[in-house]
């Protein structure tokens, strides 16, 4: 669980860097990595509470 927690949370923090590069050099690239990086981000947010809801029944 603490494996999890600790990817969710670099995982927000390189999305946030890459989005402040874009904010920053305005290359395209940098906007869908963030978003790319995001989407995945909140895939293993969902699959973290999946896990806990089935540890839970």
């Amino acid at each position: 669980m603490a494996i999890v927690r600790v990817l969710f949370i670099l995982m927000l923090l390189v999305s946030a860097g890459t989005m402040g590069l874009y904010l920053f050099t305005g290359n395209e690239r940098y906007k869908r990595q963030a978003l790319r990086l995001f989407k995945w981000t909140i895939i293993v947010l969902c699959l973290f509470f999946a896990v806990l809801v089935i540890e839970r029944i």
